[in-house]
Parts: structure tokens; C-alpha cells; sequence
């Protein structure tokens, strides 16, 4: 890292919604696992909490060659995505940093795929050629959204909620049943009435 941001390399600080910040290292140390460094420009805490959460970029061409099995950011994204059986998944269109290992995004029809930079998953990976081959097994895929298909009630279950109904529209004070959609009238009179007759 020391070697990359190396005194006198030019950056260009950016943050949305702000102009950008052009500057030069003037200083560059590791520091507790990480960086410290300065900037021309730069002066004080005053001046470093101004470009607190900005963007720090390079150009390409004023970087050093990465050693053999790294690469920078921008080498990846924009590969294209293939599965050992040929299957295009997509570019990659961002790089996540984790600390084990990066994450490659590529999006999906239904999501983004994430593709760990790691041997588990990435069988080929062709800077020149733009392309990287993966193993499916290994990748992150999101997951299908859930729907609930509402249950038809059966035969039984409409019988046991219309004797219900019955029986609670029997008792005093409660509201006549309505009659569903379709279902015949009732027959004036019970079996009994009709059957009777007048005694001589």
C-alpha cells in the first residue's frame, strides 16, 4: 500500500455534490495496520476533516504494476462474468472490500450475484481478455422473493362455517343470516307443520 500511495503521486478527491480536490502525497507511512498520510494543501485537523469521506483517486497509468494474483479495481470491473459451462452471468460492477477477500457484484434479473474472489469460486481470471470464469456452486445468489398463495377453503370447511352461522343467527337477539350468493331459499314452514293436521 505504501508502495501505491507513494510521495509526489497526484490524486484527484472527489465527494457529490462538492467540487473536486486535485493534490500530491507529500508524506505516505504505514501506520497501525493502515496509512497516514499528507497531503499538499492539506493543513491541520481543520483541513483534514475537509476532505473527511471524499473519494481518493488515481490515474491508472501513474500506478505501479500489481504483483502476480493482485489487481486493482478498476481491472475487474467491467469483466465479464462466465460459468465453467459457459453460462453469462454479467459484468462485474462493483468490488467490495471484506478483509478476507473481495466481493464481485454482478447484477441479476432478479438481484445481485456475489462472487468471492477467492479459489473456492473463481476458476479463471483474464484481465487482458476481460473475462472471469466462475464455479456456480460457490456464488451467492439472491433469494426468489416470497408469495403466498391464498388457500381455497374445501367443501367441508364452507359446510362446518355455514352451521356456525346458523346457530349463532338462532340465538335471541341476533341478526337474521344473510344468504350467500346462489344458495336457495329456505322453505317456508318446518316437516313437522306441514304434517300436522286439525284434530276433529
Amino acid at each position: 500500500m505504501a508502495d501505491t500511495l507513494r510521495p509526489g503521486l497526484r490524486v484527484k478527491l472527489t465527494r457529490k455534490g462538492e467540487p473536486d480536490f486535485f493534490a500530491e502525497f507529500t508524506k505516505v507511512a504505514l501506520y497501525k495496520g493502515g496509512v497516514r498520510a499528507e497531503l499538499e494543501g492539506v493543513v491541520g485537523r481543520s483541513g483534514a476533516e475537509a476532505v473527511m469521506g471524499c473519494e481518493v483517486l488515481a490515474s491508472r497509468d501513474d500506478l505501479p504494476e500489481p504483483s502476480e494474483g493482485e489487481y486493482y479495481d478498476t481491472d475487474i470491473i467491467g469483466c465479464t462474468v462466465l460459468t465453467v459451462k459457459g453460462r453469462e452471468l454479467g459484468p462485474v460492477i462493483e468490488v467490495i472490500p471484506t478483509g478476507a477477500n473481495d466481493i464481485y457484484v454482478v447484477p441479476g434479473p432478479e438481484g445481485e450475484i456475489l462472487i468471492p474472489a477467492a479459489e473456492s469460486a473463481i476458476v479463471e481470471l483474464d484481465v487482458a481478455g476481460r473475462r472471469i470464469v466462475v464455479e456456480p456452486s460457490a456464488l451467492s445468489y439472491p433469494e426468489p422473493p416470497q408469495t403466498e398463495t391464498p388457500k381455497k377453503k374445501s367443501r367441508r370447511r364452507r359446510a362446518v362455517e355455514r352451521r356456525a352461522k346458523a346457530k349463532t343467527s338462532s340465538e335471541p337477539g341476533a341478526e337474521p343470516p344473510t344468504e350467500e350468493p346462489g344458495s336457495e331459499p329456505a322453505a317456508a314452514g318446518s316437516a313437522a307443520d306441514s304434517s300436522s293436521e286439525p284434530s276433529p
